[in-house]
């Protein structure tokens, strides 16, 4: 982790940063009402979409759960 400390700071100017999130919603098709509310999908701009959330590095790479401290 040091070094994404050391690169994010090089490279960025920011100092104390080891990552990056980014969230964004990611359209989808409604989901069949039987099996689902499918309500709980729509979201503030009318259309069905679920929210995903991005973690990546000082090389502005998105990194897997795992490979997350």
């Amino acid at each position: 982790m040091n070094i994404s400390v050391t690169e994010f700071y090089r490279l960025y100017g920011f100092p104390g940063c080891s990552g990056c999130i980014d969230c964004t919603h990611v359209a989808i098709v409604p989901p069949a009402a039987t099996m689902y509310d499918e309500r709980s999908y729509v979201n503030r701009k009318n259309y069905h979409s679920i929210n995903t959330q991005l973690v990546g590095n000082q090389q502005i790479i998105c990194q897997k759960k795992e490979q997350i401290g």
